[in-house]
């Protein structure tokens, strides 16, 4: 179990760009992604460093950390279990999350002409104007980030209005108990990395009468 955790901890390393070169990253950072303290993360990195899994270059109350080759062997072992788990990505997925409140942009955004428009078009309906918010565990964000990196996006184009300039949103396509949605990945959002925000052709929260924790499946074909 131990090994399992410390792995998830080169995922994380990975996704900030030490598969590449040394980032700078301090422990509370990585601690919070996970939901633990920063003596509990330091203590981890320290375990990597001694399994001769990254290079770790201490900076004051910061440090700079890389994979080494062992260390990607090890994320490469994740990576096929989890093509062993969940299949090809090519088929049909499902990501499950829960339930939680927006910071109620969604609906600013998503009543935007600009954005409206796009969607009606690329994806065939004008969405409600608001979002339907998953927290994933770290598994489902793994998946969605394989899936968004490995099939085709649908995008919708940014704009200016008033003055303002509104970022591109990228897209994949599924459905929420047989209802259509849509999975957006912002360049520009306030939400926590695990946080995705799903549009739909209605108020996904009313129609399912859901409040915050309800679990909920999202299949992608």
């Amino acid at each position: 179990m131990a090994d399992e955790k410390e792995t998830v901890f080169l995922y994380i390393l990975a996704r900030q760009g030490a598969l590449h070169a040394p980032v700078e990253i301090k422990s509370r950072q990585i601690g919070e992604q996970l939901g633990l303290s920063q003596q509990t993360a330091s203590r981890r990195l320290i375990r990597l460093e001694k399994n001769g899994w990254i290079t770790r270059q201490v900076l004051g109350k910061s440090q700079k950390i890389a994979l080494t080759f062992k260390g990607r062997d090890k994320l490469l072992e994740l990576f096929k279990d989890l093509k062993h788990i969940f299949g090809s990505f090519n088929g049909v997925q499902i990501v499950r999350g829960e339930l939680v409140s927006g910071l109620g942009e969604g609906a600013y955004y998503m009543g935007q002409i600009g954005y409206g428009r796009q969607f009606k078009q690329k994806i065939g309906y004008e969405p409600f104007p608001g979002t339907f918010n998953l927290m994933l565990d770290e598994a489902n964000k793994m998946l969605i980030d394989q899936l968004f990196a490995s099939r085709e996006n649908i995008r919708i184009e940014g704009f200016q209005n008033g003055g303002r300039t509104f970022g591109p949103v990228i897209c994949i396509n599924g459905t929420i108990n047989k209802v259509p949605c849509a999975i957006l990945r912002i360049e520009r959002t306030h939400h926590e990395k695990r946080v995705i925000e799903i549009i739909a052709p209605e108020n996904l929260r009313e129609k399912f009468n859901a409040s915050d924790g309800t679990p909920f499946e999202i299949v992608i074909e």
